[in-house]
């Protein structure tokens, strides 16, 4: 009897998803390709509110931003644009997520080495 008390009782605290906290991290990299001074990355990331958080970031090296909790289900975007007039620069950008303070895992990514302006990637948190 007392086993079955408690299988019930696990199964029923096991079904509350509703407690699971998520974290985003969203993460941009500028890698120029020649010389240049000036400018900067604008970024309009989707935050913990669901509304639009604007960035201005250098053009080279790694920027973080991490946001929440957010609810399951919860759609993550990020945007990112070379604000300078030269088209020099490399944009990498991934979506990370954290479940419950565990570790972050990748979830979308765009690491291409093509020469561009702008990057979008989003989300949704269905796990």
């Amino acid at each position: 009897m007392k086993k079955l008390i408690i299988l019930v009782a696990l199964s029923f605290f096991g079904c509350q998803a509703d407690t699971d906290e998520y974290y985003i991290k969203y993460s941009i990299e500028g890698s120029l390709t020649s010389s240049s001074i000036g400018g900067g990355i604008d970024l309009v990331l989707n935050d913990e509110n669901g509304e639009q958080l604007e960035l201005t970031v250098g053009r080279s090296g790694l920027t973080e931003t991490t946001i929440g909790p957010v609810p399951y289900g919860f759609v993550s975007s990020m945007l990112a644009m070379d604000n300078a007039t030269r088209d020099n620069l490399r944009l990498y950008a991934n979506i990370l997520v954290s479940k419950n303070c565990g570790p972050f895992a990748l979830k979308a990514m765009d690491e291409s080495d093509e020469v561009r302006k702008t990057v979008s990637l989003d989300y949704t948190i269905d796990f």
